[in-house]
């Protein structure tokens, strides 16, 4: 949008009718004459603009290519599958530390990643391969819990959160304490 401006004091420029440009980028209008807070403003932008396309190029080809359409809504991912997702540990005394092995397979097309665990309560902890789980490997995660101080029926999880499509699967634990 261009106007005329008898006397720029913004800019510190005193041509009587100079001609401004106001820019949406940065809300400052912008002498059209040699000025140098135009030329920075305008250094700015150009860089500016230059950042934000190169942070969408980045963005865009760090993106895999759309996958074939096999039909199978699974394909292509890390799959997390676990037979016994629950355990019941049954009848434990007080002050009891009880783990368990969970055994983990990758049913999926691609390499397993556990990036982390969380549990339910401050009494247990879990533990999780490092590496990455091939393709229809296996391993084991660990899921222990002290009972401490506790009496009564005890039910606590452990979340995984890994790289499928779901991105989260659970172990749960549970024992009566005595």
């Amino acid at each position: 949008m261009l106007f005329k401006e008898i006397i720029n004091v913004n800019h510190g420029v005193t041509l009587a009718e100079s001609y401004t440009v106001i820019d949406p980028l940065f809300f400052c209008p912008k002498v059209l004459w040699d000025c140098d807070y135009c030329i920075i403003f305008a250094a700015m932008k150009v860089l500016f603009r230059f950042l934000v396309a190169s942070v969408v190029v980045l963005l865009t080809s760090a993106m895999p290519a759309a996958w074939p359409d096999d039909g199978d809504p699974n394909a292509h991912w890390a799959i997390l599958s676990i037979d016994n997702p629950v355990y019941e540990a049954g009848l434990q005394d007080s002050g009891s530390v009880v783990s368990h092995d969970f055994t983990i397979v990758n049913t999926g097309t691609m390499p397993l990643v556990i990036a982390r665990g969380t549990t339910s309560c401050g009494c247990m902890t879990v533990e999780w391969p490092d590496s990455a789980v091939a393709v229809g490997d296996s391993a084991v995660v660990r899921a222990t819990i002290d009972a401490g101080r506790k009496r009564g029926d005890i039910e606590h999880y452990a979340t995984l959160i890994y790289n499928g499509k779901h991105g989260m699967a659970r172990v749960v634990m549970r024992m009566t304490v005595r």
